[in-house]
């Protein structure tokens, strides 16, 4: 194979500065070569993993965008303390409060004081398995309506270490009237 060598010249002289020898040394910087070589493919390659990556994350992002923003159901995210920092058209629409307004409240703020208690359970809920539900309870709606709702959730934490609670709202009024006919 091909061998990669290196060589350096050093002249010897004598007392008249008259060159008497060239003392020649060479290095063999083959292994050298191909570490470079191996170290540069491999850069190439985890460059080629990471764009393959990034553009996989954001097709699944923006599939998730898709989802939550066209979705039939309510979602909505929330942290710890309740605070509402997302939520869908759907949600918006079941509560009657834009995504805005909500970003100003916490689910406490639409949940009736008679279901207080199970909200409550429900949270220890999510807190000792990471997931609530079925749930259901009635939201506040804008106009001061009670909306009969049934909740799902569950517990994430983004790669930046931020606690999320994402949660499902569906309207179940149409059931509900569905049920009390069938009665």
């Amino acid at each position: 194979g091909v061998r990669w060598i290196g060589s350096t010249m050093f002249p010897g002289f004598a007392t008249n500065n008259r060159i008497i020898e060239v003392v020649c040394v060479h290095e063999d910087h083959s292994a050298n070569k191909l570490a470079q070589d191996e170290v540069r493919q491999l850069n190439q390659t985890l460059e080629q993993r990471i764009a393959e990556r990034t553009a996989e994350l954001r097709l699944s992002e923006e599939r998730f965008k898709q989802l939550f923003e066209f979705s039939p159901v309510g979602m909505a995210q929330v942290d710890e303390q309740g605070r509402f920092h997302q939520a869908n058209p759907a949600f918006s629409e079941l509560v009657g409060f834009s995504a805005d307004e909500l970003r100003e409240m916490s689910y406490w703020d639409l949940t009736e004081p008679t279901y207080y208690d199970a909200q409550r359970s429900s949270i220890a809920r999510l807190n000792q398995t990471g997931r609530f539900g079925p749930f259901d309870k009635e939201y506040r709606h804008k106009d001061g309506n009670r909306i009969p709702v049934r909740l799902n959730g569950v517990r994430v934490t983004s790669s930046t270490g931020e606690v999320q609670i994402w949660g499902i709202a569906e309207d179940i009024s149409k059931q509900q009237e569905a049920e009390r006919a069938i009665r």
